[in-house]
């Protein structure tokens, strides 16, 4: 037993040696600049001093308070980033399946900073990006949906939406 003590010291001691000396050779990954990516960003989105409405593409500006209100109401189903209005975003025209058959209509797609810093780590079902303000096709705002996961959204529709009459 004493003899296999300073052969087993020995072989922990080698690996450890080696363990080390290949981490240290082993290339920078990209992940450190999708780390740094996501430092910068947080610490940016912290900083920014929060909006009280969401300026939206028919020129409203739309009270934040009850969107996220009813967001709450829907926890776990839904949750909303306090600052996702200053997340990437872009605007994109998208036809829908409605009652009345396709409907062109604009989108707004808000993309996470994981996104942003990352776009390999995308969810295929992540259609509509994280956070996506939906407009009618006379262009008026409808309301906002949050991707949960698994292709699902919740829906936000806006309290004063009214549907236009397709007849």
């Amino acid at each position: 037993m004493i003899r296999r003590r300073p052969m087993l010291f020995g072989f922990i001691a080698a690996g450890m040696i080696l363990t080390a000396a290949g981490c240290s050779l082993w290339p920078k990954t990209a992940s450190g600049g999708v780390d740094e990516c996501l430092i910068a960003t947080s610490e940016r989105l912290r900083a920014a001093p929060d909006w009280d409405c969401l300026p939206t593409l028919d020129g409203q500006c739309v009270s934040l308070e009850p969107i996220f209100a009813q967001c709450a109401l829907r926890w776990p189903d839904c949750v909303l980033y306090d600052k996702f209005y200053l997340w990437e975003s872009e605007v994109k025209t998208v036809t829908s399946r409605s009652t009345q058959g396709p409907v062109a209509h604009q989108v707004r797609i808000y993309h996470n900073i994981l996104f942003t810093c990352d776009p390999k780590a995308a969810d295929p079902g992540r259609t509509h990006g994280d956070v996506a303000e939906f407009y009618d096709p006379a262009g008026r705002f409808m309301g906002l949906a949050v991707y949960m996961g698994q292709g699902l959204y919740c829906p936000l529709p806006h309290r004063n939406y009214v549907p236009p009459d397709f007849q």
